[in-house]
């Protein structure tokens, strides 16, 4: 599930298994990635605060990630990956690039003008 509570967004996923040793190993995997990039990026404050907003919970056959994160700071980052895909589809200055197209190079090219066409009577 996703939503937005006060200032937040959030995220909740629910696994489930079949059992209670499957879900311990999968609750322990979470836990341990979490961990991992935590440890990896610990410079990364933004990383940090959505980890630190990063819940693992479980019970006999479900485990649960619970996620919050401010979502400002959401939107915020939404919006410089939109201005960079935008960008990146139109060629880095904001406006559109159309491609030049052979037609018209062609069409240029291939229209002789009066000087240029040969003499037919020739």
């Amino acid at each position: 599930m996703l939503g937005e509570k006060a200032d937040l967004l959030f995220v909740n996923l629910a696994l489930k298994a079949k059992d209670s040793e499957i879900i311990q190993q999968i609750r322990q995997v979470l836990e341990g990635m979490t961990a991992l990039v935590a440890l990896g990026q610990s410079e990364n404050k933004e990383l940090m605060e959505l980890m630190q907003g990063t819940k693992v919970s479980s019970t006999d056959k479900i485990v649960t990630v619970n996620i919050e994160y401010p979502l400002a700071k959401a939107m915020g980052r939404l919006n410089e990956v939109t201005k960079h895909v935008h960008n990146a589809l139109n060629g880095g200055d904001g406006h559109a690039h159309r491609s030049k197209s052979k037609s018209k190079k062609s069409t240029t090219a291939e229209k002789p003008t009066q000087a240029e066409a040969p003499d037919s009577k020739e």
